[in-house]
């Protein structure tokens, strides 16, 4: 903060919409407001997003504060705030996942049970099914290889991407039908392949 300007004169031409006196307020609470939070996010990247939020909230509700808003602690507060909300997210989500990662195991386990079938045949299916993800669209494929290889949900998956969960589900089933395809010769295994992948 410049010498001889007060903070209550920063918050004033806030209110008013002055960029200059929001860009000032970010220099002098950004760092502190970021260590703050990293404390307990962990990940940079995701404090980086929360900070940002925090920032864009200030900016948008400037009209809200009373003149002599102790801007600090507003910040403070709502950073602490955004960070309860953003943990409370995150348990929900791995709660999900273990269900998901739960569910999956005991069908793969079901899926390995009733394989009854030569070490020739199995190497043939798991090869056709390389083979046809190897061919699937790239968007197509990364969604796929996402959702069954890392185990992401659908909406952790659209976050990453940048996409509509929609749009995931949209690219799980033609993957899903390409495999189909690809397995038509084995349909009494299509449904356990299905499961097992």
């Amino acid at each position: 903060m410049e010498p001889g300007r007060p903070e209550n004169d920063l918050v004033k031409r806030l209110i008013r919409g002055d960029k200059k006196s929001f860009e000032e307020i970010y220099c002098i609470y950004h760092d502190r407001l970021f260590n703050f939070a990293g404390e307990y996010i962990g990940s940079r990247d995701d404090t980086a997003d929360l900070i940002q939020n925090v920032f864009t909230k200030l900016w948008v509700n400037r009209k809200r504060l009373a003149s002599d808003s102790n801007i600090g602690a507003w910040l403070f507060t709502v950073t602490r705030n955004e960070a309860i909300s953003f943990l409370e997210h995150r348990r929900i989500v791995l709660a999900h996942q273990n269900i998901e990662q739960t569910r999956a195991n005991r069908a793969n386990m079901l899926a390995l049970k009733q394989i009854r079938l030569s070490d020739d045949t199995l190497f043939n299916i798991y090869d056709i099914i390389g083979r046809s993800i190897e061919n699937m669209p790239p968007q197509c494929r990364k969604v796929f290889l996402m959702s069954r290889v890392r185990r992401m949900t659908y909406e952790h998956i659209a976050r990453k991407l940048s996409i509509s969960v929609k749009t995931v589900e949209s690219h799980m089933s033609a993957a899903l039908a390409i495999l189909r395809k690809s397995l038509s010769d084995y349909l009494t295994l299509a449904l356990i392949i299905s499961l097992a992948i």
